[in-house]
């Protein structure tokens, strides 16, 4: 446990720089259209939508008429149930395209589209 703990210190330590988080440049320009459709997961994590077991991950996204983006999270449960999530996404300041604010049942998240080889 110790060593847990050790770790996550340098990695707090890692991710801060002058008492200030970490925040990786994000793509400017970000065409966000080329990301909308269907994707699949690959690989994951669990998490509280997605819990260990979970599989056939899939993501729809679309835009909508005032601008936002609509968000469909679906997957098969580990008792072969289905279920899915619907949120959605923006661009809070256009001058950061590549910055999104993601919202899933009242949470918010902050997307940021880092450079990748998906280009």
């Amino acid at each position: 446990m110790r060593n847990v703990n050790i770790l996550f210190g340098l990695l707090a330590l890692v991710l801060t720089v002058n008492g200030q988080c970490f925040k990786p440049e994000t793509k400017n320009p970000f065409d966000v259209n080329s990301y909308f459709g269907r994707w699949y997961e690959v690989e994951g994590l669990p998490s509280s939508f997605s819990p260990l077991g979970s599989r056939c991950e899939a993501a729809n996204y679309d835009t909508t008429a005032n601008g936002t983006f609509r968000i469909r999270n679906s997957q098969v449960n580990a008792d072969f149930s289905y279920s899915d999530i619907c949120g959605y996404a923006y661009v809070p300041d256009p001058t950061y395209p590549g910055e999104l604010i993601v919202q899933f049942d009242g949470r918010k998240f902050l997307i940021l589209m880092t450079r990748s080889g998906i280009d």
